[in-house]
């Protein structure tokens, strides 16, 4: 009997948000996923279509299917059309930077992140940060997937970074991100973008359509 392939692990860090009660009351919600990559993916995309579903007026992800290693990630059905779905995470580590207490005290970033209760906060890398989504689509064009005929085919981005934001209202008018713009700027001047839709999740809020952009 030849050894069982072991499972992918794929560790991702916890996620989550404050929430402030109309009594005055706060409460902190965290979520983890799972350290196994196809089960992390399989929630992941589980979180994405319940959002889309709800946000997307007129237009359903069901049926939804892992596929084999090697492979797409998934296959689902989006109003009956049969679409495959490559899935990736974009990571903080690209633009997030440890510091020691000397670093921190140095200020020598414009913005800061605290991971955790009672640690030195994080240093944040702007102008890493506003290239990084665009530079991980680029990535995954760059793969020159095989589509099959008569699929259609997206690409969804997935973040544990709850302050990676893409877009957001403000004072009731809607606000995107340098981030956000520079990957659609870069997308409306390619020839082949390979994938007919791009989304992202922080797992949050509603999903992001990145491409197409209206």
């Amino acid at each position: 009997m030849g050894k069982r392939k072991k499972e992918p692990r794929k560790p991702t860090n916890p996620y989550g948000y404050v929430a402030f009660s109309k009594d005055g009351s706060v409460n902190k919600r965290m979520f983890q996923l799972s350290g196994k990559k196809t089960l992390q993916e399989a929630e992941v995309v589980d979180v994405f279509a319940s959002g889309f579903n709800k946000h997307s007026e007129g237009r359903e992800i069901s049926d939804i299917k892992p596929l084999p290693e090697n492979d797409q990630d998934f296959d689902m059905q989006v109003n009956g059309v049969s679409t495959l779905l490559q899935v990736t995470e974009l990571v903080d580590r690209t633009f997030v930077a440890p510091l020691t207490a000397d670093e921190y005290n140095a200020c020598e970033y414009d913005e800061y992140i605290q991971k955790g209760f009672g640690e030195i906060p994080c240093g944040i890398n702007k102008e890493a940060r506003d290239k990084v989504l665009a530079g991980l689509i680029r990535m995954k064009i760059d793969m020159h997937y095989t589509i099959e005929p008569g699929k259609k085919f997206w690409l969804l981005i997935f973040s544990t970074h709850t302050d990676y934001w893409t877009e957001h209202s403000e004072a009731g008018v809607r606000r995107t991100s340098t981030a956000l713009d520079t990957a659609r700027a870069e997308l409306g001047l390619m020839d082949d973008v390979l994938f007919d839709e791009i989304w992202y999740t922080n797992l949050i809020t509603k999903p992001i359509r990145i491409w197409p952009a209206t």
